[in-house]
């Protein structure tokens, strides 16, 4: 649809505007060093008039987008650069000279408002106008649309042209930003055009809440012990647009082995071995890229660092007895303490499986690799502390 280029004008501290509430901004995307507003209005507009935007902006009104049961979608341009919220009250000036009747145009917009129902489901949608990398839908708050709503956009023969995420939701159409995801081979979603089909596919989930338990890939043995290994915690995420998100886990992975080992020695007490180690990657950060999302599996690779701290001890002790004159005598003694430690963020690597991530409550499944130093110790063989933790997570996200 053609864009019409506005001047753009703001009304002197006379101007008069009315108290009453016509309608409510959708969104706002700045371009250049101006603001662009799409408006949800109960009337016809003059292209070139002026409405009030709360209590301080006056805007100027352009191109009507769509008309919907009654409900008028504009773009208006504000001469400054605003993040203006949805939501906010448009006024108009106390002079009548900003309405007239729905231009003849407007038969398309009136055709379509046939097939409205107000019970309909959100799932399908159709595109009833676009405008640069913006476009409207057919479906708004009536339909239960929320912002963040993200829906696939197919053209006539069903062929893949990108996402439109919803940022203003009106009573009976919702505006929002046409973008391809990374991994989209073809990059088709600027060819949105009017009549195109929208399918829900869900919501970007800006938060997110998991409950992560975590186990290692495999126990290191020493003597005839294994140890234990544990992680998990509560996984916080924030999703950005286009499945890319940073998380960072409140707990830790965790690996822990402690045993004794006595050896007989001839006429003498046995000698102790005690060998313990502890590594603990605490609060791994990352930061993650889902692919398909917000389909229902939605792979994902993520790469980030922990905290890694880790400890060795190892102390053997044995004593020597010698018996002179029928009386057994201490001669001897071997006794050997060392410990080894380290500190330092390490990196790490990872990618899983999310299962529904558009929905309130979904699972995952992962795998994190965590490159930490190997450790060696006299008496000892070398100790890798570089693992591979599975982990599973139940999330819930609003």
């Amino acid at each position: 649809m053609r864009t019409t280029l506005v001047l753009i004008l703001f009304f002197s501290a006379t101007n008069s505007f009315s108290q009453e509430s016509i309608g409510k901004v959708m969104g706002s995307k700045i371009k250049g060093n101006s603001t662009e507003v799409y408006l949800e209005v109960n009337r016809s507009l003059i292209p070139g008039a002026s409405v009030k935007i709360g209590n301080e902006l006056t805007a100027i009104v352009g191109d009507l987008l769509s008309e919907k049961f009654n409900l008028f979608y504009y773009i208006a341009t504000l001469s400054d650069k605003y993040n203006l919220p949805a939501g906010i009250d448009i006024y108009l000036p106390s002079s009548p000279m900003s309405i007239e009747p729905v231009p003849a145009k407007l038969t398309f917009w009136k055709k379509l408002t046939r097939t409205w129902d107000a019970f309909s489901p959100k799932k399908y949608a159709e595109v009833t106008a676009v405008t640069g990398d913006r476009a409207l839908i057919d479906k708004g708050s009536m339909n239960e649309v929320e912002k963040r709503d993200l829906y696939a956009i197919y053209n006539s023969s069903g062929r893949y042209k990108g996402i439109l995420e919803l940022q203003g939701v009106g009573d009976f159409q919702s505006q929002g930003l046409l973008y391809n995801k990374l991994e989209d081979f073809r990059c088709n979603t600027l060819t949105t055009a009017t009549g195109d089909k929208a399918v829900y596919k869900g919501q970007r989930k800006l938060f997110n809440l998991n409950f992560l338990y975590g186990w290692r890939d495999s126990q290191e043995q020493i003597f005839d012990a294994h140890e234990t290994t544990l992680g998990g915690g509560l996984l916080w995420t924030i999703t950005m647009r286009d499945g890319w998100g940073v998380e960072l886990l409140f707990g830790n992975f965790s690996r822990r082995a402690e045993v004794t080992q006595s050896m007989p020695i001839p006429n003498s007490p046995p000698a102790k071995t005690h060998i313990k180690h502890i590594t603990t990657y605490w609060c791994p950060i990352w930061i993650r890229k889902n692919f398909f999302y917000p389909f229902a599996i939605s792979p994902y690779i993520g790469a980030g660092t922990a905290f890694f701290e880790s400890k060795i001890d190892y102390s053997h002790s044995a004593t020597l007895l010698t018996q002179i004159n029928g009386i057994w005598w201490i001669t001897g003694s071997n006794d050997v303490f060392h410990s080894v430690q380290s500190k330092r963020l390490i990196p790490m690597f990872g990618g899983g499986l999310e299962f529904f991530p558009g929905r309130f409550l979904h699972p995952r499944f992962e795998v994190r690799y965590f490159h930490s130093p190997t450790l060696r110790i006299q008496n000892l063989n070398a100790y890798h502390t570089k693992s591979l933790y599975y982990s599973l997570g139940l999330s819930t996200s609003w």
